[in-house]
């Protein structure tokens, strides 16, 4: 699976999360993210999840860029894209 991101910028309100992001994670390929609270990890995390779409710049995973689909293709698209949320251990 390759994920690639080309100028992609992401907002929350007047917040700008990610600006002019580019990156490409290649099939098989392990990258970690990151950084201080705040820094846009997890928008990042749910930008390739497609589950928000970005502000600006182009997103394609699976060679698809999913704001282009059709909404019943990129339902399709999504479930093949898992994104595990990190819940802390049990005391």
């Amino acid at each position: 699976m390759t994920i690639r991101l080309t100028g992609a910028c992401l907002n929350h309100g007047a917040l700008q999360a990610l600006r002019d992001l580019n990156m490409t994670i290649e099939a098989g390929e392990q990258v970690a993210i990151i950084g201080p609270s705040g820094a846009g990890k997890s928008s990042l995390l749910h930008l390739i999840a497609t589950a928000i779409e970005p502000a600006g710049g182009e997103l394609e995973v699976l060679g698809q860029r999913p704001w282009r689909l059709p909404a019943r293709l990129r339902q399709k698209l999504r479930a093949r894209v898992g994104l595990i949320h990190q819940v802390p251990p049990c005391r």
